[in-house]
């Protein structure tokens, strides 16, 4: 089974400045070539740098730059080795060296998958205090300089049909429906982790920013909102800019601040999510109440009027659960079942 990420590969048309930014962030490097920077996460997955030009890159959804790739972690050898047949029946899989497979989804997203151990992040919660319920006495919470993300969160694409992305990933990668922004989106996570979401497909044309297929954002997990917040405050000296935060989202429970990066798409330091398993039932939110519970400052002009309060879960019969259909590929001595290989 899909067990969270293993990785994201990033396109950039100014490699100073993209590193610069990602350094600025918090990510910590791990190796550095001629053609690429590779920083590592406490959880063992990568953030892979590489110029928008790389020939070794996949095509890309929209716009050479922001995520070219992103690589899903499998628990064992036996699950990828099925994951590859069944995609292999309609898509174009290639398989590399390393035994990964590779592909393009439906919906234009370059996608790997691979056989990925992912270490547990240890953390050590600050106590909260609250009138009358005292769990931290005589000691000072915690100061920090700036933030480091533990983990890849989640990541965000604009696409021509976030229903259909949302059926292929749930009907052929085993992700699990968490719940539905109307009119806006789907929220998915992987069958392995209880994180609240590890994708979400954003419809075309449903929010302002989102007219064309493309990638939008990359969310980094914190460990509580002093991290987080000691973070915006490093990346505002640094001299980058914020498009959003701090807040709170309804739908997931998240804490956020949103960055604004110099490769086209926006980097999110997020904490506080909500945990499920699959008793947990999807609903589907109004559109504008779904997406903010609170953030500070001034407020994004489409949430200055009260947004009705109003959720449901979602019906047996919606159309994300109807079944998938396969259109087999005409099957050949090289592709039948198990995938091209790289050259």
């Amino acid at each position: 089974m899909i067990t969270g990420h293993a990785g994201i590969i990033l396109g950039t048309s100014n490699m100073d400045e993209a590193k610069r930014f990602i350094s600025d962030f918090g990510l910590q490097e791990k190796h550095a070539d001629k053609n690429s920077v590779t920083y590592l996460l406490e959880e063992g997955s990568t953030v892979t740098l590489k110029s928008s030009d790389d020939p070794s890159l996949p095509p890309p959804l929209g716009t050479d730059v922001g995520v070219r790739e992103i690589c899903w972690g499998v628990d064992t050898q036996d699950a990828l080795d099925e994951l590859e047949a069944n995609l292999s029946r309609d898509l174009e899989v290639s398989k590399d060296s390393d035994g990964s497979i590779s592909f393009i989804d439906p919906s234009g997203i370059a996608t790997q998958i691979k056989v990925f151990q992912r270490t547990p992040v240890l953390y050590c919660p600050e106590p909260l205090n609250a009138p009358d319920a005292i769990r931290r006495l005589g000691t000072r919470r915690r100061w920090r300089r700036r933030a480091h993300p533990k983990v890849i969160q989640h990541v965000v694409y604009v696409v021509d049909d976030a229903l259909e992305a949302a059926r292929f990933y749930m009907h052929r990668l085993n992700f699990r429906l968490t719940d539905i922004n109307r009119n806006v989106g789907y929220f998915l996570r992987a069958e392995g982790i209880s994180e609240h979401h590890s994708i979400f497909f954003l419809n075309k044309g449903s929010v302002p920013g989102s007219e064309t297929p493309r990638p939008d954002h990359v969310s980094f997990g914190v460990e509580d909102i002093d991290e987080m917040m000691a973070g915006a405050m490093h990346m505002q000296r640094s001299g980058w800019k914020k498009t959003m935060g701090p807040g709170r989202h309804r739908i997931g429970s998240a804490l956020f601040y949103y960055l604004k990066t110099p490769f086209g798409i926006e980097f999110e330091y997020d904490t506080d999510n909500d945990h499920l398993d699959d008793h947990w039932i999807p609903h589907e939110w109004e559109t504008r109440f779904g997406m903010i519970n609170w953030v500070a400052g001034d407020l994004p002009p489409f949430w200055r009027e009260e947004p009705e309060w109003e959720y449901k879960a979602v019906p047996a019969d919606h159309p994300i659960y109807e079944p998938y259909p396969v259109k087999l590929r005409e099957a050949n001595s090289e592709s039948a079942g198990t995938g091209k290989s790289k050259t």
